[in-house]
């Protein structure tokens, strides 16, 4: 994926921008970085380690961002276990990840 891409606007189902800020839009960088922030794995699974590397990633992608097939299976699972997240985010960000 590109790092372009990354920095693209969410929207609802019917285009509107979701709003973090009057000012502010929601991108697939900070929600996708955000549910890694959030992402509680089970103890000793190595999994909440695992998706703040991959948080961590995202951030500093500048260009161009590949990840194994195991981080886009894990990234899936990390966005769809968000309770923060209300199902257009997770839908669009399932989308975004799905066509990469």
């Amino acid at each position: 994926m590109l790092a372009k891409e990354l920095d693209a606007e969410i929207t609802t189902i019917s285009g509107a921008k979701i709003m973090l800020t009057p000012n502010k839009a929601l991108t697939y960088r900070s929600a996708l970085i955000t549910a890694c922030e959030t992402f509680t794995g089970e103890p000793g699974s190595g999994d909440t380690l695992k998706a703040f590397n991959l948080g961590m990633k995202i951030m500093d992608a500048k260009d161009e961002l590949t990840f194994a097939k195991e981080d886009v299976d894990f990234l899936k699972q990390v966005v769809e276990s968000n309770r923060g997240f209300v199902a257009v985010v997770v839908g669009r960000l399932l989308e975004f990840i799905n066509k990469k």
